[in-house]
């Protein structure tokens, strides 16, 4: 563990220290927790000092200090000669870490999937780790003096933090109430909302995620693309603490009067599902099957073995009986009796007629079967064809769409351990090897969700093996 302390005095006057704490992470040997936090300095503090005081280590804030802020975030190593565990390391850690490796990187860490036109690609492997900042907040008596950005400057400004770190990376979008700490912090972004639609919330969240997008703008962050696939990504290079001296990186911030002229990359405004789109998305939900028995795919297939054997029987009986001049059912009575021991696991369809029109009338008034992503709701638990066939067929909905949080209708079955859409998503024309917009195939979302499962089996207890999932695998593979 390491620690290390810097005093910051802002235009205004005041004084802050920024502690910063890295230490490796328990579960993930190529990740390394960062922590930052931003302490006010009083005016009475005797200790309190101006300049640099980096590599100072301590164990509690000086007395005096008042915490108004802090930083999270991990570094994933990425080396001159790769990380293997670049995928799995992120996927133990946080789903945000995953995201941008899985998303821009290979399972090494060579940046190989964004786009060309972002730049990233220059940022070699040898540069260093990529740094994730997760979360950054300021109570809002402190707001206004560029302590954020401070923050992220002087860790970054840290000589064997710029050496280690190759580019760093960040999902800026104003936070709500729930993903905050500080109570002032919480019980703004109530009064912020308080009486307000949720359109209207909407507008609000985004009009703060431009601001926050401009200030880290600033600083040289950028999106990925300006896309709505690579929007939310936002990613800044380590070349300049590399090679020129913290205060020249700093000269070269632009003011927040420049940055209010910058245009922000901003994914498309979500659509705010109306009464008419709840009542359809009611409607899909009420045609889901019963919880099926967990081992209702082995029975079905042990039928369906048996169902295929009885065509032989009959045969064999029919012989039996000329031969003998004698007729008998004894056979065919005893394949009666084992189906009966494996009785038909398919629910059947609850499709009827009249849902069909009372779907056909909600469309007909408004809702949205793209809007409430229809296909990727009835890809999750329906097992019977006629629905999709209703979805693709009449209503022309895409069968490799992209679902609000970049999921395909194939990579939902698949994850909901649904084999039957599967093989219907398929024979409509479903691409298999479609990637989602982390870059992973439906295959291999699942091995990654098995690799989870047998880690929590592994330590917890209880068993991994899974029928369905094992179906689904085999579909996928096949």
């Amino acid at each position: 563990m390491v620690k290390s302390r810097v005093q910051w005095t802002s235009a205004g006057g005041d004084r802050f220290t920024f502690e910063y704490e890295v230490k490796r992470n328990c579960e993930a040997s190529s990740v390394k927790d960062v922590y930052g936090e931003i302490y006010h300095v009083a005016a009475s503090s005797e200790d309190a000092g101006t300049g640099s005081a980096a590599g100072n280590p301590t164990k509690k804030k000086r007395k005096g200090e008042e915490k108004v802020g802090y930083m999270r975030g991990y570094e994933l190593r990425r080396g001159a000669n790769g990380n293997k565990l670049f995928h799995e390391h992120a996927d133990y850690v946080s789903q945000e870490l995953q995201d941008f490796a899985c998303s821009l990187f290979d399972s090494n860490g060579k940046i190989c999937r964004a786009p060309q036109s972002s730049g990233m690609w220059s940022v070699l492997w040898q540069d260093g780790a990529m740094f994730l900042i997760e979360m950054i907040e300021i109570k809002p008596a402190f707001r206004g003096r560029d302590l954020g950005i401070n923050l992220i400057h002087e860790y970054l400004s840290q000589p064997q933090v710029a050496k280690r770190i190759g580019l760093v990376v960040m999902y800026p979008w104003a936070c709500r109430s729930g993903m905050l700490s500080f109570p002032e912090s919480i019980q703004q972004a109530k009064d912020d909302v308080e009486g307000k639609s949720e359109a209207e919330e909407v507008d609000i969240d985004r009009r703060n995620t431009v601001k926050l997008r401009q200030q880290y703008m600033r600083i040289g962050f950028r999106a990925v693309a300006d896309t709505a696939d690579w929007a939310n990504k936002w990613w800044m290079s380590m070349s300049k603490y590399k090679r020129e001296t913290p205060d020249n990186v700093k000269g070269e911030w632009l003011t927040k009067v420049q940055a209010r002229q910058l245009a922000v990359a901003m994914p498309p405004k979500e659509r705010i599902p109306s009464e008419k789109d709840k009542e359809l998305k009611d409607l899909l939900f009420s045609l889901k099957p019963n919880a099926p028995d967990p081992y209702a795919a082995q029975m079905q297939g042990l039928r369906e073995q048996v169902e295929g054997m009885q065509q032989t029987i009959q045969s064999l009986q029919q012989a039996i009986n000329a031969a003998t001049g004698a007729p008998s059912n004894t056979l065919t009575s005893h394949s009666e009796r084992l189906m009966r021991l494996f009785p038909d696991q398919n629910q059947g369809s609850k499709l009827t007629n009249e849902k069909k029109a009372t779907m056909r009338r909600l469309v007909d008034e408004g809702a949205s079967l793209r809007g409430i992503d229809a296909l990727h709701l009835v890809s999750a638990s329906y097992k019977e064809r006629d629905l999709f066939d209703l979805l693709i067929d009449e209503y022309g909905m895409d069968v490799d769409a992209f679902d609000r949080i970049g999921r395909r209708p194939i990579h939902v079955a698949a994850l909901c351990k649904n084999p039957d859409a599967v093989r219907i998503l398929i024979s409509k024309g479903a691409d298999k090897n479609a990637l989602n917009r982390e870059g992973q195939t439906a295959l291999e979302e699942t091995v990654q969700m098995q690799r989870s499962t047998n880690d929590f089996t592994r330590i917890f207890g209880g068993s991994s093996h899974d029928p369905l999932m094992i179906q689904v695998r085999n579909i996928l593979r096949g």
